[in-house]
């Protein structure tokens, strides 16, 4: 796209208005907004993104003290270059203002991969383009998420918990010792349910990467020893790269799945060098009081994420993982606790201004970002992946009394039967659910020897009165909205009240 004269004209008019000094830099500014028009990115900008930049922008001017650019203007600017181009200029002007150097000068487009990870691509397919949705399984993938957050019915779903993990096993009957043990039972005391939509779209995300050329690759690795190139059809899977440096680290790139995983090269951090030293490492344990700047880690991911260039526009806003300091409050033992050492920055997902949540916690999903505490420096990054994503109309539910009668029982972890005597102890505890809010969330099919990760349409469910309790971990209820998969789920629920779980001797 490309500006006529006039329109040139009125935008360095209210550019000018908003800050005359800009006139001295008539001729930068010129030439980015040139740059910019020819380039014409087209994306559609997602409002949070606009949101969280503006706050971003203001935040640095406002620590400059310095006059800062019209948001109204920015607000033009962006819809006049149809997306992330013009925010180059903003962000350029506001820095050359707070500066008082010219603007630096954009000097290529961005490229579809950039355009790519800005917001969400959404590529429209026909109805039920995905097959039957009702197969559903939790396969590697989900297990392994699942393990993040706990396993078994532990958790707070309405199978009974325990007070201590108890890893799952083949055998269908579960024989659990006598612990203290607790049944939650949901509660929904929010207004009556409106659902209106009986079809809503269902995302798949599109795996793999650009291809590689490995015959060029392979010949430029200078191997005499042998004609990796002999073998016929080749792809490339995984690249690794190392950093070798002091706080180096390990990056893993996955082309087939698109996925880019980030993890420090232990032997290059402080830890990694201590050897035997017992002394070394007592010294490079965390205090409360590292972990207390939670203001720090964030300004650490934030500053990681600056650095490698990773594109987080399609994100919400980075908030800390606090549930070790939840685990800190509730135990008895505060002096031998160990103290973790690094702490979780997540950058939510947004898909449509709707955040993304795991099925089996109900906490948000998206960027992982882990900030070692004591040395404010990112020890791994996680869930970086493409965001490239089929999108198919599926046939929801719109019967409340489905979705209440999933959303009070949730009871994904799994059943665990009792002793008669155990049963006498089951302590049912009352959770109550608040108004649901519309939402997506992430579901694994395995299908075809893979896991394809869907994004599916959902209601999520506050949770009010969480039980101070070191095993109850769910931070919501989620239900999804998908008829076939609302289905499968019912038919699998466990029915709440603890006490029916038993087996007689």
């Amino acid at each position: 796209m490309s500006l006529t004269k006039s329109q040139l004209q009125q935008l360095l008019t209210e550019l000018y208005q908003s800050d005359p000094n800009l006139k001295k830099q008539e001729r930068e500014l010129i030439s980015i907004i040139n740059q910019i028009s020819a380039s014409a990115p087209v994306i559609n900008i997602n409002p949070a993104f606009i949101k969280k930049l503006k706050n971003e922008l203001m935040s640095q001017v406002t620590v400059a003290k310095v006059p800062v650019v019209n948001y109204n203007i920015m607000k033009k600017l962006i819809y006049s270059f149809y997306g992330a181009g013009a925010m180059v200029l903003v962000l350029a002007l506001g820095f050359a203002v707070m500066n008082g150097k010219p603007a630096p000068v954009v000097t290529k487009a961005p490229t579809p991969a950039q355009q790519v990870a800005v917001i969400p691509k959404l590529n429209q397919l026909g109805e039920m383009a995905f097959g039957s949705l009702s197969t559903v399984s939790a396969g590697p993938a989900m297990m392994a998420e699942r393990g993040a957050v706990g396993m078994g019915g532990g958790g707070g779903g309405s199978a009974t918990a325990m007070t201590s993990a108890v890893a799952p096993v083949a055998d269908a009957k579960r024989i659990m010792p006598p612990f203290e043990m607790k049944n939650y039972r949901y509660v929904y005391k929010g207004k009556a349910l409106e659902l209106k939509s009986d079809k809503l779209a269902v995302l798949k995300r599109v795996r793999g990467l650009s291809t590689v050329e490995v015959p060029d690759l392979i010949s430029g690795l200078g191997m005499d020893f042998i004609n990796a190139n002999s073998f016929s059809g080749q792809s490339l899977q995984n690249l690794t790269l190392i950093q070798r440096s002091d706080f180096g680290y390990i990056t893993n790139i996955n082309l087939d799945e698109g996925l880019v995983s980030i993890y420090q090269n232990w032997e290059t951090w402080p830890a990694g060098k201590c050897g035997n030293d017992n002394a070394c490492f007592e010294a490079q344990r965390v205090s409360m009081s590292d972990l207390s700047a939670e203001a720090d880690l964030i300004k650490t991911a934030n500053q990681f994420i600056s650095d490698h260039n990773i594109k987080v526009s399609d994100y919400g806003d980075p908030e800390i993982n606090s549930d070790w300091r939840r685990y800190y409050d509730l135990t008895t033992d505060k002096t031998n606790y160990y103290l973790p050492e690094a702490v979780e920055v997540i950058y939510p997902q947004l898909i449509d201004g709707k955040f993304v949540y795991d099925e089996w916690s109900g906490a948000k999903v998206g960027l992982s970002i882990s900030v070692h505490a004591k040395y404010k420096k990112v020890v791994s990054v996680n869930n970086l992946a493409s965001q490239n994503f089929d999108s198919s109309l599926y046939e929801m539910e719109t019967d409340a009394k489905q979705i209440l009668a999933y959303a009070e029982q949730a009871s994904n972890g799994g059943i665990y039967y009792m002793q008669e005597d155990q049963a006498n102890k089951v302590e049912t505890v009352e959770v109550e659910l608040g108004q649901p809010e519309e939402s997506f969330i992430k579901i694994y099919i395995y299908r075809d020897g893979r896991n394809n990760e869907l994004l599916v349409p959902a209601l999520r469910f506050p949770i009010i009165n969480a039980p101070q309790d070191v095993n109850f971990y769910r931070k919501s209820v989620v239900v999804p909205l998908a008829k076939e998969i609302l289905a499968e789920r019912l038919n699998s629920v466990i029915p709440s009240g603890g006490p029916s779980l038993m087996m007689k001797n």
